[in-house]
């Protein structure tokens, strides 16, 4: 079983704006305020890609049917 935390500092800005499971497979997706967005393997506690170039921070990631 693979348990996932998200740590935050109460003084500073939360990293991740967004998160998402896929509803099939063992993965998360992260939308961050650096304009990055990354997906994970729940199942190997791995990255598995990850991305920039938006021009401003990302407020929801999702996956599409």
């Amino acid at each position: 079983m693979t348990f996932l935390t998200c740590v935050c500092c109460a003084t500073q800005r939360p990293l991740n704006n967004s998160l998402a499971l896929h509803p099939r497979k063992h993965i998360l997706v992260s939308g961050s305020d650096d304009t990055s967005w990354k997906m994970w393997s729940l199942e190997k506690n791995t990255l598995i890609m990850s991305g920039t170039g938006h021009k401003g921070w990302l407020s929801c990631v999702r996956f599409h049917p």
